[in-house]
């Protein structure tokens, strides 16, 4: 080989070199965006997530509290029964002990 080729040879891996070198700090570049875009996203997927957390306790609590009305209702409505049970056998004592009396109503007397 000749000192042309030699020295020719040299200079297009030099460029060559060169190109890669450029090249290798364009995908470094590359690789630092993408992974600053992914720590953007990754950001807001565990906002959007905490949203839904906190979005799914107000419902849970919602869903809780309709739940208590719900039985708080129905002990009102158990508490309605006994008391008519209790007036009911309140009123047949009053009676059973008027009658146990035997008194003649007022008008027969007269």
């Amino acid at each position: 080989m000749k000192i042309s080729e030699l020295e020719d040879q040299a200079v297009s891996q030099a460029r060559l070199i060169k190109s890669l070198q450029t090249e290798q700090t364009e995908l470094k570049n590359g690789l630092n965006d993408m992974s600053k875009e992914l720590e953007i996203k990754v950001k807001e997927i565990l906002q959007v997530r905490s949203e839904a957390n906190q979005t799914l306790k107000y419902d849970m609590l919602f869903v809780l509290v309709f739940e208590v009305t719900c039985i708080f209702a129905f002990i009102v409505y158990l508490l309605c029964l006994l008391v008519r049970s209790i007036v009911r056998s309140f009123y047949q004592v009053v009676i059973g002990c008027w009658q146990s009396f035997d008194v003649p109503p007022a008008s027969a007397e007269a």
